[in-house]
This record gives C-alpha cells, structure tokens and sequence, in this order.
C-alpha cells in the first residue's frame, strides 16, 4: 500500500478504490479485522458499494463481539437488477455469495461457474466472473499445505468455463507467478477457443508460463503451434524468439540461431530486432567464436545506445567503452507564425511552472523539426518535460543521419540525472553498474511512467525483473 500511495495521483477512482479492496479483504483473511475495516472503509469513500457496505457492517459487528445475521439472500445494490433475472439465477448467485461469506470456497467457485455457464450473457455472471478470480487470487497467495488440496479443486473448478473467461484468469495467474495454473488454464481456454482470434495471444501465454514452470517440451510445442497456425501475427514473431531463446537455454544453439534469422528476415519481427541480434551473437559465441564479432559489429551499428549495443561494443574494445565528448553547439533559426511564437512562449513559462502536461500540449502544436539542430532542441524540451520517450525517438533519427553527433554532451539529453538516487540504490542490490541500468531502462520502457510488463510491473522494476535472470545455461 505504501508504494501504491507513491502512485496514487496516477490512479483512477475505480483503481483506488479496488486497491483498498484487495488491501482489505487480505487483512480479513489474516483475521485483522480492524485493518480490514479501515481499508474497506477507504474503499468506499473512493467508490459506493452496498454489497461492500452489508461487508463492513459485518466485520464492526464482530468487532463489537456481536454476530451480524447471516441474511438469507444478498442485498443488491440497486433493487431494479434482480427484475429481470429468473428464479435460478438469483438462487444461484445467493447460494455463491453465502458460500463465499463463510469461506466455503469450492463451493462458492462451483456456483461461479455453474452460474456463468447457465447465464453467460447476464451482469451476475460477471460479477461471478470477477468473484471466481477474487478467491482464486487469495488463495494462491496461501503457502499453508492445507490450501493446496482446496487451491487445485477451484483450478479444477474454474476450467470449466467458457474460453474466454479462462484466458483472463490464465492472464491474472500469470502476472501473479502462478505458471502451473497459469499453464493449464491456458490450454483449456486455447482448447475452447480453437478456431477464434483470441486462440492467439492464449497459446503464446500457454508458451510463456510453460517456459516459466520449466515445461519445456510443452513451451515448444506451444511455438510452434503459435508459428504455424498463426503465421504473420505479432504474437507469432514472439513466439519464435522465445522459442530461440528456449533452445539457446537447451544449449541447442544451430536450432536457436536458426530462429533467430528467420525472425530478423520477418517484417512482423521489428519490434524483436536488436533482441534476436543480440541472441543471435550470444550463440554464434557458442557455434564459431571467430564469426560471432561481425554479428556484435551489427548490433553495435544499428542499436548504439541499447543495453545490448553497449554491451556488444565494451567486449569488441576489450571492455571499454568509448564515446567521442566534443562540445556541439546548437545553433536554429526558427521561423514561427504568430500563434506558434505565443505557443513557444507558453511552453517557456509552463516549463518553469512545472506544467509539464500543459507543456506537452504546447510542444505538440508546434511545426515539425526540419533540421538536426532543430531536433536536437526540440528533443531537450521533451526531455524538459520528462517525456523522455519522445527526446530518444528524435535523437535517433538524429544519429541516425548523423553519426557524428553521438557525442556525450547530446547524449545527456535522454539520460537522466534525476532517477540516479533510485537507480544507484537499485543497482547495488544487482551488482549492475548504475549507466547499464539507465541504458537498460531507456531501452525497454523509454523512462515513461506508465510503461508496464506484462506482470504489471512499472518501468524500473519491470525492467531489472525481467533482464536480470540467466537466460542460458
């Protein structure tokens, strides 16, 4: 929660209020009921909820030593829901909501699913859809052996439903490191999916949590189910990398490097580009040490200021690295209409103010950078307003056309000074020096605020979860 506070002007009401929620319903399950009342309380006054209020009801009540009466069916939170539900449904979605006051929770997830599969369409059974995730979530994070039989009757339980039920909750065991469940949740939902567009993204997830669990023939026959079923897609070029990087773990490296070259030859693996290059170059070390250099040389040409560029760049020089540090002075003559000259003025004054938002609104308005130098600053008032991701996407086109430019005076402007305390702090918990941090950070998320992995994680811890653990043997 402390670190949610740090974010808490980023997040919508929904989002507030469903955190204090989970907060909540966490201390109920540890039994703290004064703190599971204090964050469900927070929750409401973010968000109104009568089912969450009758909740809270019952936790004061215990906590005055009285018993609140168990009511015989929950109260809706608007009386009009229930007219156009028939008598099974409402009997139903009761018998779940009692199941799931007293704990009962196989029984709870029973009714969930049976009410999703007999009313697929209706508002009960989504909220059934998001009770079902509720208990499954809270019980993965017991450890205790006693919730182990009862986590693998509702796993059970829940496979039951429709594909596409199944393929959100796959998504939510993911993100929580649950890759067993997450595995077989994924196959039933690819098995029920089969034939739909959906199918794609749900056995690339099958893959990743198979990899992920250490399932390794089930990960690759995934790919490559991904690869021939689904060709051209995004998710098929991301299945073939990971299938390179799954047979460069294997130590099958002629397998690997033959993924990685035919992923560089897609036009749908773009986005994968300098990753396969850099693979490509850890296994041709493995294959033919005396050819793996002219593959480092390609990445060193095309990705400079990447992790995986200066990394291939420091073993070329024997472990150094060096950048040209002459002075560039940035001299534009800009030519503006008059409400683009009252535009660059506000954007001086916001600046200054700390509107950066407002900020970014006046940069957008004004005409494109026609020049290098023009870019350059251009990219410093980005930068300025800490869109970094901005600044680098301009610098690059600037090095691009001119290499010369790639001086540390310019590269200054999409390196920032700003996040070294926290950085320095994370990168003597890695034994990661802290510029290979930044280089690895600008690399993957671009320093935005609201880059996230696909566990949900933001930028800076995304980024070291994700690039610090071995990938071969």
């Amino acid at each position: 929660m402390d670190r949610l506070h740090q974010i808490k002007a980023w997040l919508s009401v929904d989002e507030k209020a469903s955190a204090y929620r989970w907060a909540g319903e966490l201390a109920f399950i540890e039994q703290n009921l004064g703190a599971a009342q204090d964050f469900l309380l927070r929750s409401l006054n973010e968000k109104e909820s009568a089912e969450l209020r009758a909740r809270v009801e019952s936790i004061r009540s215990r906590l005055l030593g009285k018993k609140a009466a168990a009511p015989a069916t929950p109260a809706p939170e608007k009386p009009v829901d229930d007219l156009g539900m028939s008598d099974e449904e409402k009997e139903i979605y009761a018998r779940m909501i009692r199941s799931y006051d007293s704990q009962d929770f196989v029984s709870a997830i029973e009714d969930g699913v049976q009410l999703i599969q007999k009313f697929p369409g209706g508002k009960r059974a989504s909220e059934a859809s998001d009770r079902v995730l509720e208990i499954y979530l809270s019980l993965s994070s017991r450890t205790d052996e006693k919730y182990r039989h009862v986590r693998e009757s509702v796993v059970k339980e829940m496979s039951k439903a429709d594909g596409g039920r199944l393929a959100r909750w796959a998504n939510n065991a993911y993100a929580r490191g649950n890759y067993i469940d997450a595995l077989n949740l994924a196959e039933q939902s690819h098995q029920k999916l089969a034939g739909h567009p959906d199918s794609t993204k749900v056995l690339l997830l099958a893959g990743e949590a198979a990899v992920s669990c250490g399932e390794y023939n089930d990960a690759a026959k995934h790919f490559e189910r991904l690869m021939k079923e689904h060709a051209g897609t995004p998710e098929a070029a991301e299945g073939m990398f990971r299938l390179g990087l799954l047979e460069y773990r294997r130590q099958k490296y002629p397998q690997a490097t033959a993924y990685f070259e035919r992923l560089l030859a897609l036009s749908a693996g773009r986005d994968f580009e300098y990753r396969a290059l850099y693979w490509q170059w850890r296994t041709q070390q493995k294959i033919d040490p005396a050819r793996a250099s002219a593959h480092a040389q390609k990445l060193v040409t095309k990705y400079p200021l990447s992790y995986y560029g200066l990394r291939a760049k420091g073993e070329l020089n024997g472990g150094v690295i060096e950048l040209g540090n002459k002075a560039t002075p940035i001299k534009a003559e800009l030519r503006l209409l008059e409400s683009e000259r009252l535009a660059w003025e506000r954007l001086g004054v916001l600046l200054k103010a700390g509107w950066f938002k407002e900020a970014e609104k006046e940069l957008d308005s004004l005409p494109e950078p026609q020049s290098n130098e023009e870019r350059l600053i251009r990219a410093k008032f980005w930068a300025a307003t800490l869109r970094y991701d901005m600044a680098i996407q301009i610098m690059n086109s600037v090095f691009e056309s001119d290499p010369t430019l790639l001086q540390t005076s310019t590269l200054r402007i999409i390196f920032p000074d700003e996040y070294l305390p926290w950085i320095a702090r994370e990168a003597k918990n890695t034994g990661l020096a802290p510029q290979w941090i930044l280089s690895l950070i600008r690399q993957e998320s671009g320093f935005r605020h609201d880059a996230k992995s696909p566990g949900q994680c933001t930028w800076l811890n995304a980024t070291l979860a994700f690039n610090s653990p071995r990938i071969g043997p």
